[in-house]
């Protein structure tokens, strides 16, 4: 029976315990549509070109999609620096186009607070010329690469860490390719973070991807004071979020994490069983799985 939502891993669920190779092979054992990576290596070792190939080669491998993270300095103040993020961000585009890879989980430049302030960073820190270059950016690529999508993720540190502020981006950039990436675990932990169903209407009809994750925060909601849990457990309702979804019209991918320390292929096991029972109380008809990177 097909699954009615095509499921992603996050590459954290095997970062610093698992090598990339078999990060892809427990992802197909685990029957998952793909796998969700950086889009660089992130100890430095491996050149960009080397990295994107071995990756395209693992995913002809294992039977895998692969969506990559994608971050590219809109922020830094150098010109230099940018224009560099920029080439080695519309490379990867290229390379995801070439191997047909059709999803990409976009960040601009971080904007962070010192310490887990979030309600102080990100699109509090936004400059007009931060929101201008971002929105430029962002539309080139999506012009260049139509056959993309670019879903741009609620995350704290960055100007589109809430879901009205990622919103108005999607707005400014208004191209029918660049979609959000809802992460509401991210906008729950920040201060400043409207509620699910407020984050979700902010956002109808425009998320390309869902990121799910769980978190607990402190019984006082202190900046920075939540702990990371299985997707079963803390403060979210999956289920409910996920039976919202389905009244909104979303029939896009869904991408799962975890950034627990311990060894997480068990937490993945444990929070790819709880997915799959929440979605089948939902009606199996949800959307055509041969276009991943699509959505309402």
């Amino acid at each position: 029976m097909k699954e009615p939502h095509p499921i992603y891993l996050h590459i954290n669920y095997f970062e610093n315990r698992y090598p990339l190779e078999e990060a892809f092979a427990h992802t197909r054992k685990l029957g998952c549509t793909g796998i969700e990576v950086r889009d660089r290596d992130r100890s430095g070792a491996i050149a960009l070109d080397d990295y994107l190939a071995l990756t395209a080669r693992l995913s002809r491998e294992h039977g895998l999609d692969i969506v990559y993270g994608c971050r590219v300095e809109t922020t830094d103040p150098d010109p230099a620096k940018r224009e560099a993020s920029i080439a080695n961000f519309h490379k990867v585009l290229e390379h995801a186009r070439r191997n047909g890879f059709q999803l990409l989980n976009v960040f601009t430049g971080i904007l962070m607070a010192p310490g887990l302030r979030f309600s102080k960073a990100g699109s509090t820190l936004a400059t007009e010329d931060d929101w201008r270059v971002s929105t430029e950016v962002l539309s080139e690529a999506a012009a260049k690469f139509p056959t993309l999508t670019l879903a741009v993720e609620t995350h704290s540190g960055y100007l589109h860490d809430l879901a009205e502020e990622c919103a108005r981006l999607l707005c400014r950039v208004n191209r029918p390719n660049v979609r959000a990436n809802l992460d509401f675990g991210n906008i729950h932990i920040n201060r400043r973070g409207t509620s699910w169903r407020e984050s979700l209407n902010a956002l109808k009809g425009s998320i390309g991807y869902l990121h799910l994750k769980n978190v607990r925060t402190g019984p006082d909601r202190e900046e920075g004071d939540f702990d990371r849990v299985p997707l079963s457990e803390g403060d979210l309702d999956i289920a409910a979020m996920l039976r919202d979804l389905q009244a909104a019209g979303f029939t896009g991918p869904i991408g799962l994490e975890n950034t627990m320390k311990e060894d997480k292929l068990p937490i993945a096991r444990a929070d790819l069983r709880y997915l799959r029972e929440c979605l089948g109380g939902l009606i199996p008809e949800c959307g055509d799985l041969t276009h991943p990177a699509q959505s309402s």
